[in-house]
């Protein structure tokens, strides 16, 4: 890009990250004297260390910065200098740009205005709402599609209305042999004939729940698969075993939730533990019936293997998610990143093949059990400390929270939402799996931080805990946390 001679940058800060890729650090400089310091979370005592001898030119910038030990950079933060007319003039020429490059259009002039974004490719035309009819809500959809115009002249270059940005790096440069996602995006593979073609609900027991329209992104995440009892999607690496990978055209799949619902009352079939290792690891069979979206395996790096789990078939090789517990001897790998691997730099798990484990070598990972699961945290919340938000969101409320705790039957289901749904489904005689408390957007962490709260300020001891964990007093926390941050929301203003 071209800016005019009045759009200048000041560099203000870098983030730095280790060489195992698991902490990041921050160097900054301050404003007035240009001085350097160093963030580095707790350490310190959460205070910043300013860095002696230092100068912007000789920490900071060039090539060769003086950097901490066993670290490197991963991002560079600028300031844009001239205020608003600068900042105009800078959102202009990219606008520009995108339209030359790529004939995509912005239709906002300046940056204080939300946009949209239109295609403005020769011979192509935006489709009208009503011939969109695969879709369910078509005149809520965020998108819009393009078809060519049905002119005389129908000839097109196709190259042109490639949206593939152009490479900016040397291509004759040798590459390493893996692509990961945090630098690039992985190869894309065709659409998959499960995958929806329009508004769908995306609630993976990954964790990624929501419109999958906006969550879902197929190139990175692999193929989708709908259950058969309550029609939401999950994405197909993410089920056991790969038990969602390979399912024939008529085929029943159940989610882990509605699985449970339909496994409930049968007698449990036992199996032998090798017969059951077996049939998860496809023991004694070739290496590429072996990995399948959702299984696990092995990939190399230097000249240690560590654990990966198959996301997809690409091209040249497996698109694979490592394990977010693993620690690399040697840079260049990222603990939970999504990478391709050719065939040559992946094997299956070994199970029961002692002579091929002995002949290669493991690095180091935490185990998954080693790892604290959502039920420890969320029965000993004490460890995880609640933040200001949520002291300020649920302090108004103690005495309703008390008399919750206290005397519950006394609280009026019009002022709880959650008692009203708590007895709705005591009417309904609800199985206890649809019983499970709903909460929304929060995560494990919010829900522990919401639980140490409650403790601290109306349980006041350990041996009330189990009285309201997962019981009403702890849904109504939830729902005034959640209420909070919609009402910030200028929608709900």
């Amino acid at each position: 890009l071209t800016f005019s001679p009045n759009v200048k940058y000041d560099l203000i800060s870098l983030g730095l990250v280790n060489t195992t890729g698991d902490h990041f650090i921050a160097r900054f400089i301050t404003t007035g004297p240009k001085m350097v310091f160093t963030y580095d979370g707790m350490k310190n005592g959460g205070l910043s260390i300013r860095e002696i001898g230092e100068t912007v030119k000789s920490h900071m910038s060039g090539q060769n910065p003086k950097l901490p030990r066993g670290y490197q950079v991963h991002g560079v933060f600028y300031r844009l200098q001239g205020g608003l007319e600068v900042q105009a003039s800078f959102y202009s020429t990219c606008s520009k740009s995108l339209q030359e490059k790529y004939q995509v259009i912005v239709s906002a002039s300046t940056p204080l205005t939300l946009c949209t974004l239109s295609y403005s490719a020769p011979k192509m035309e935006a489709m009208h709402p009503d011939d969109r009819t695969w879709l369910s809500a078509k005149k809520r959809a965020l998108t819009t599609e393009y078809l060519t115009s049905t002119t005389e002249d129908s000839d097109i270059d196709m190259d042109s209305l490639s949206d593939s940005p152009e490479s900016e790096e040397d291509t004759s440069k040798a590459q390493p042999w893996f692509s990961s996602s945090n630098t690039s995006d992985p190869p894309r593979s065709p659409p998959p004939p499960s995958d929806p073609d329009s508004a769908f609900d995306l609630k993976c027991r990954c964790g990624v729940s929501g419109d999958g329209n906006l969550y879902y992104s197929g190139s990175v995440e692999g193929d989708a698969i709908q259950c058969s009892l309550c029609d939401e999607w999950s994405h197909v690496a993410c089920q056991r075993d790969g038990r969602g990978s390979g399912l024939k055209k008529n085929d029943k799949f159940y989610c882990d939730m509605c699985a449970a619902i339909q496994n409930s009352g049968r007698p449990i079939r036992r199996l032998s533990e090798r017969k059951e290792m077996e049939a998860r690891t496809s023991l004694n069979r070739p290496l590429q019936e072996c990995l399948k979206p959702g299984r696990g395996a092995l990939i190399k790096h230097g000249k240690y293997w560590y654990p990966v789990r198959v996301i997809q078939h690409v091209e040249n090789g497996w698109q694979v998610k490592v394990w977010r517990e693993c620690r690399f001897e040697e840079p260049g790998m990222v603990p939970g990143s999504f990478i391709t691997v050719p065939f040559d730099c992946i094997i299956d798990s070994l199970w029961g093949k002692h002579a091929e484990r002995r002949a290669i070598q493991l690095g180091i990972w935490t185990h998954a059990c080693e790892i604290p699961d959502p039920e420890d945290i969320l029965v000993d919340p004490s460890s995880t400390p609640y933040t200001q938000e949520i002291h300020i969101a649920l302090s108004p409320e103690c005495e309703v929270l008390q008399h919750l705790l206290d005397t519950p039957g006394l609280v009026p289901p019009s002022c709880v939402p959650a008692k009203e749904w708590k007895e709705e489904k005591k009417r309904a005689k609800a199985k206890p799996i649809d019983s499970i408390l709903p909460t929304g957007s929060l995560s494990i962490i919010e829900r522990a931080q919401v639980a140490n709260w409650v403790d601290t300020n109306i349980g006041k001891t350990k041996k009330h805990r189990m009285e309201w964990l997962g019981e009403v007093l702890e849904a109504h926390a939830l729902t005034i946390l959640i209420s909070s941050r919609l009402k910030n929301e200028s929608k709900y203003k």
